[in-house]
């Protein structure tokens, strides 16, 4: 996936065309597609800015992040517990509790090597 062009770029290109100037002629003083400031112009007046969204980053982890209190709940009743075992608990979740034993690596829950 490609990076989005700079805000910089999209606010001279539609104020370009604030100034009177088509899109498609700001498109072409800018060196950008026609439908990229088509685009910005539209996203500008139904948000109120051209910003491009953010890209990338974490997509999943609120999905398990709502059963946070319940898998960390089960860690102190049972500090001894296995990802399989925590995984049965959880059978009727659909989550995956990879991201979150990678999330939480970091407090020691559910995370980091044991000793012994």
């Amino acid at each position: 996936m490609g990076h989005p062009l700079s805000c910089d770029l999209r606010d001279r290109a539609l104020a370009a065309v604030d100034a009177e100037l088509s899109r498609r002629g700001a498109a072409e003083r800018f060196r950008v597609s026609a439908a990229s400031v088509i685009r910005w112009d539209q996203l500008r007046r139904l948000q109120g800015h051209a910003r491009p969204k953010p890209q990338g980053g974490d997509k999943t982890s609120h999905r398990i992040e709502v059963h946070a209190e319940v898998i960390l709940e089960a860690v102190p009743v049972q500090p001894d517990i296995t990802l399989e075992e925590l995984r049965a608990r959880l059978e009727r979740f659909p989550i995956s509790l990879h991201h979150f034993r990678r999330r939480r690596s970091s407090s020691g829950i559910l995370g980091g090597r044991r000793s012994g």
